[in-house]
């Protein structure tokens, strides 16, 4: 049985990846075409937006755009638009919307784990090994959802590891060609989203090692600012958009004080039991994830070449996610992207160490584990598609979604609500407007709104649909659901 082990590995890697890559296409294939629904649809929504805008030659890459009109300009700098602007360009290409979107996501994804394998393999000094953490990785439950949502926490992501990788092949043969190509990677990957800023902590322990090591101010000084021109896009564009944050959480995270330290620590255990082990980890790999944590504090990992920049980086990220806690709640399982890598790295020293042990049942039992990982993300995430059972908005705007278009003409402008995300039913409607929420829309605002243009309300409550305050303004309703309404509006 050992014996098979051994010669079988020399093979095994490419066939574990090319597996990998099957498993993951077959069980996504009935979702290249679903529209946008379940978890995190709004920031899904957002995005596609400002794909289908730029597709459009509505807005740019320094000005991406929304459908709201509540935005001034229409205008939405958050991240910088680069994955945006490379899938308009491929919808452009292929004349789909949502499968092109989710394709695309699918191929960056499809490169984030090619890109682990090439790190771990490094680190691991076992193919075999790493193949077996890139599985893991791949079939996390959180990284299996959002691996076909158009996110640029993906791209960013993709960026970031290549960038982890190439940093470990510079410190291999020093050349200049990889540092310039880490720096390429980790600016653009904070350009798109800022906090995998925090890779760079990890070339930065390595230009500091390899200067002490030297004893080259010089060298050293080379290094540092080839690593901080690459930061410059990166820092030129948020220096510009932050100020425009008025009321973003993100921004002063723990220091925004509207939360208690109850919720500060409800959050935390609700992450550190639930959300790791169940999104990020899967259930599969919980044993391989405290493996290797018990090896790397228990025995002499200190001498391993790379621990003092991993362990800095890993760090860096675990303040990151203490100090944004209270905007990840128990739901933003995506705002954890920058801790996937190293996450998944304890999981493959645990692999490897149960993998070494001599009783070969340990490897029989690693096999069984690493096997069901598929199913257990399957019947832990498969479920958010379902739009039967909950989209996360009201269904009728995606189940009609043709006959609303249908009925609205493409020049309209529209105000829609209830809709807190003040993206989804736009769109859907594919429409320019105005978004309300919480049954708030006053006759002053309503006819404010008909002022600028407003043409057609698309309400989905009683308390607007028949606000007799309202209601003056409602010229004809044009279309009628139980759930939905739609009026053609007048000014009085």
């Amino acid at each position: 049985m050992n014996q098979y082990f051994i010669k079988s590995e020399n093979s095994a890697p490419l066939v574990i990846l090319i597996l990998m890559i099957c498993i993951h296409f077959v069980m996504h294939f009935n979702v290249f075409q679903t529209e946008l629904i379940g978890f995190h649809v709004w920031r899904q929504t957002e995005t596609q937006t400002v794909i289908n805008n730029l597709a459009d030659d509505d807005g740019s890459l320094l000005d991406p755009r929304v459908n709201n009109m509540g935005y001034e300009n229409r205008s939405l700098r958050k991240e910088f638009p680069l994955m945006q602007w490379l899938f308009a360009c491929t919808q452009n290409l292929t004349g789909s919307e949502i499968a092109s979107s989710r394709i695309s996501s699918f191929i960056i994804g499809i490169g984030t784990l090619l890109f682990i394998f090439l790190w771990f393999q490094i680190l691991l000094k076992h193919s075999f090994i790493a193949a077996l953490g890139t599985w893991c990785f791949s079939f996390s439950p959180s990284f299996y959802y959002y691996l076909v949502c158009p996110m640029p926490d993906n791209f960013a992501l993709m960026l970031g590891v290549a960038g982890l990788w190439a940093v470990t092949r510079w410190s291999q043969n020093n050349s200049r060609i990889f540092l310039i190509l880490i720096a390429m990677l980790f600016g653009l990957s904070t350009l798109v989203k800022l906090p995998f800023v925090l890779f760079l902590i990890y070339p930065g322990i390595l230009i500091i090692q390899e200067s002490r090591k030297n004893k080259g101010i010089s060298n050293f000084a080379i290094n540092a600012l080839i690593m901080l021109t690459g930061l410059i896009p990166a820092f030129l564009w948020y220096v510009s958009v932050i100020p425009g944050w008025k009321g973003n959480g993100i921004v002063q995270g723990a220091l925004s004080g509207d939360y208690s330290l109850r919720d500060w620590t409800e959050y935390l255990i609700h992450n550190t039991i639930s959300v790791l082990p169940e999104l990020v980890l899967n259930y599969g790999s919980v044993l391989f994830f405290l493996t290797g944590l018990i090896v790397i504090f228990y025995r002499k990992s200190y001498s391993f070449n790379y621990f003092w920049p991993l362990f800095w980086t890993g760090l860096g990220t675990i303040v990151y996610f203490l100090f944004e806690l209270n905007m990840i709640k128990k739901v933003h399982d995506y705002y954890l992207f920058p801790m996937f890598p190293f996450i998944f790295l304890i999981v493959g020293i645990g692999i490897k160490t149960l993998w070494s042990k001599k009783k070969r049942t340990w490897r029989i039992f690693t096999l069984i584990l690493v096997s069901i990982l598929p199913l257990l993300a399957y019947l832990r995430i498969q479920q958010r598609w379902n739009l039967e059972k909950d989209p996360g908005f009201n269904p009728v705007f995606v189940d009609h979604k043709e006959t609303l278009r249908g009925i609205i003409p493409e020049d309209a402008l529209v105000i829609t609500g209830n809709d807190y995300s003040t993206f989804i039913n736009l769109y859907y409607l594919d429409r320019k407007g105005w978004v309300y929420s919480d049954n708030i829309l006053s006759a002053s605002q309503l006819d404010a709104m008909i002022d600028l243009g407003a043409k057609y309300l698309v309400c989905d409550s009683p308390e607007i649909c028949e606000n007799s305050e309202l209601q003056i303004y409602f010229k004809e309703e044009v279309w009628s659901h139980p759930k939905l309404r739609v009026f053609s509006l007048h000014k009085q």
